[in-house]
């Protein structure tokens, strides 16, 4: 077998289950901050990239990149 060896069925279901429930629960995080009338969780990910930069600044395509 040549190149990266490919997850055996297992390992594919528990990435699934994974990958499901972080999406889930983000989307409950995210309507519990909705109810709150708070910020969305992209906002907090905005200001902690902003807090962790140098003088809290950065150039918006900075920013971008960071995220991306």
């Amino acid at each position: 077998m040549t190149g990266k060896p490919q997850l055996d069925n297992l390992r594919n279901s528990v990435w699934r289950l994974f990958i499901t429930a972080n999406v889930k629960l983000l989307d409950r995080i995210g309507d519990k901050f909705s109810q709150a009338g708070l910020p969305s969780m992209d906002w907090y990910d905005v200001l902690l990239t902003l807090k962790e930069a140098p003088e809290y600044r950065l150039r918006l395509s900075d920013l971008a990149e960071k995220r991306c």
